[in-house]
């Protein structure tokens, strides 16, 4: 036969063993969103006849700023760099990762790096159409829509932080 004691033994060290369990649970996911916290360097694949990188720093507070730089290929020859700076907001959740600017980007163009490159630019600038794909690059590379923009988190440690947005990739390591 069963003492009261034992019965209320045995319902506290249940107790104190879901207390641990979640505590545990929750040092753990305070762990996990610890991990983005600090400096990468992270290059971007998918992007449709473009090369992008960034250096990214996120902060335990939930705020982070970004440099990026972008080079679009619109015609063969004919590449514009870009850099992006931005300050944002993000936070984790389930496996994801969100994103959301907490201001406009500022965006400049970036010189050309090679002769060819300097060659095709004095001949676009006399090109209409591309003079205007040009401009409404830099424009829409500086809206804030206020979007939040989520990523699938594929591998997140203290070496490597990787996400997809369908099929762009960003893969990060430590700065």
């Amino acid at each position: 036969m069963r003492s009261k004691w034992q019965g209320m033994l045995a319902a506290g060290a249940v107790f104190v063993l879901a207390a641990c369990a979640a505590t545990t649970e929750q040092e753990a996911q305070n762990r996990t969103a610890a991990l983005p916290v600090g400096e990468w360097q992270c290059d971007i694949h998918g992007l449709p006849d473009s090369e992008m990188t960034a250096d990214v720093v996120l902060h335990a507070d939930g705020t982070g700023e970004s440099v990026s730089r972008l080079a679009m290929q619109l015609e063969p020859g004919l590449v514009w760099r870009f850099e992006i700076q931005s300050k944002s907001k993000w936070r984790m959740e389930n496996g994801y990762y969100f994103e959301r600017y907490a201001e406009a980007p500022k965006v400049r163009e970036l010189p050309a790096q090679t002769q060819s490159e300097r060659l095709m630019r004095k001949v676009a600038e006399k090109n209409e159409s591309l003079e205007t794909l040009r401009a409404e690059t830099m424009e829409a590379l500086a809206e804030n829509d206020g979007e939040e923009i989520s990523a699938q988190i594929i591998r997140l440690d203290k070496e490597a932080f990787v996400s997809s947005v369908g099929d762009v990739r960003l893969e990060c390591r430590r700065a």
